[in-house]
């Protein structure tokens, strides 16, 4: 598996996967274009062995801080070995700047993700 960037070739199968997962709360294309379109927002999908999108994650990219809006896996991929290597992936670049924060925004009925976000050591916080 590697990690690409989200581009709009890619973007149709993303919002799929985003219909797949979130049903009804799904983010539609024109959010994803409205995020992906603003300076400094970045999106990057793991490609599996065969093609298929195992999971993203859109996130804004400063200075102090990687704050993450929106991070999915597919269902049919295990969504603890998925999020784990975004994690590890994003991990690595908050490690190249000891300063930087790593910020990620949960919807609140995502308890599995929060869940495995506080076994993963991160510390969450309501807004």
């Amino acid at each position: 598996m590697k990690f690409l960037s989200i581009t709009q070739r890619i973007l149709n199968k993303i919002v799929n996967v985003e219909k797949l997962v979130y049903k009804k709360k799904a983010w539609k294309m024109n959010k994803f274009k409205d995020y992906l379109g603003e300076t400094g927002v970045e999106g990057r999908f793991l490609n599996s062995e065969d093609g298929e999108i195992a999971g993203y994650f859109i996130f804004e990219d400063t200075t102090d801080e990687i704050n993450v809006l929106n991070l999915t896996c597919h269902p049919k991929f295990n969504q603890e070995e998925i999020f784990k290597k975004i994690l590890d992936h994003l991990k690595y670049k908050i490690v190249l700047d000891a300063s930087r924060l790593l910020r990620i925004t949960v919807r609140d009925d995502r308890l599995s993700l929060q869940k495995f976000l506080q076994a993963y050591g991160m510390k969450g916080k309501l807004i």
